[in-house]
C-alpha cells in the first residue's frame, strides 16, 4: 500500500489534477494540484485503489479553494462507500465547452430515491453521528456558483459515479 499511496501522491502532483491556487478567483484545472493527495490519507486507511485518467484540460475560472472542498468532499464519499479494499477512480476530459472531472466508486450505489436528495442540505445515507449531510450540498453549491453541473449515476450494488461539469474558460456561462 505504501508504493501505491507514493504513486497516488506522484500522480496527484505531477499528472494533470484538479486544481491550483493561481489566485482566489481563477482555476487552472490544467495544473498540477494535489486536492487528491488529501483525500489520500482515507485511501491509505481504507487500502482503497486509486486510479486516474487525466486528460488535456483547458482553463476553467472558479473560485480555487471552494472547488478543491467541492473534489475533496466527492472523493472523500467515494472512498468511504467504496469501503475497506474498495475502488475509486478519478477521471478528467473536455467534451465540448466543458470540463468533466468524474469520480467513480465500486460500493453499493445509492439505494432507490436517494440520487433526488443526495444534494439536499443535511440530507445522509450515513449513520448517526459518521456524517453532517453537508459535503455534497457544499459541492453542488460551489459547481453551480460556477456555472456548471453535477450528474449523478448509480445502480444499487454497482458503485456510484459523479461528473461535475465545468464551462471552460470564455465557454457558456461566462
Amino acid at each position: 500500500m505504501e508504493t501505491v499511496f507514493a504513486e497516488l501522491r506522484h500522480e496527484a502532483i505531477c499528472q494533470v489534477g484538479i486544481c491550483s491556487w493561481e489566485n482566489e478567483t481563477q482555476l487552472q484545472v490544467r495544473e498540477r494540484v494535489s486536492v487528491v493527495e488529501f483525500a489520500g490519507f482515507i485511501m491509505e486507511e481504507n487500502d482503497t485503489e486509486f486510479v486516474a485518467e487525466y486528460g488535456e484540460l483547458p482553463p476553467v475560472t472558479l473560485a480555487a479553494g471552494q472547488m478543491n472542498q467541492a473534489i475533496l468532499n466527492i472523493l472523500t464519499n467515494a472512498v468511504q462507500a467504496a469501503g475497506r479494499s474498495g475502488r475509486v477512480a478519478l477521471r478528467t476530459e473536455t467534451i465540448g465547452d466543458e470540463v468533466i472531472v468524474t469520480i467513480s466508486d465500486d460500493g453499493p450505489g445509492l439505494a432507490e430515491g436517494v440520487a433526488e436528495r443526495i444534494f439536499e442540505p443535511f440530507f445522509t445515507t450515513k449513520p448517526v453521528g459518521q456524517g453532517t449531510g453537508l459535503g455534497l450540498s457544499i459541492a453542488y453549491a460551489v459547481v453551480a456558483e460556477g456555472g456548471g453541473t453535477i450528474q449523478v449515476e448509480s445502480v444499487p450494488g454497482q458503485g456510484a459515479s459523479f461528473a461535475v461539469h465545468l464551462p471552460v474558460e470564455g465557454g457558456r456561462g461566462r
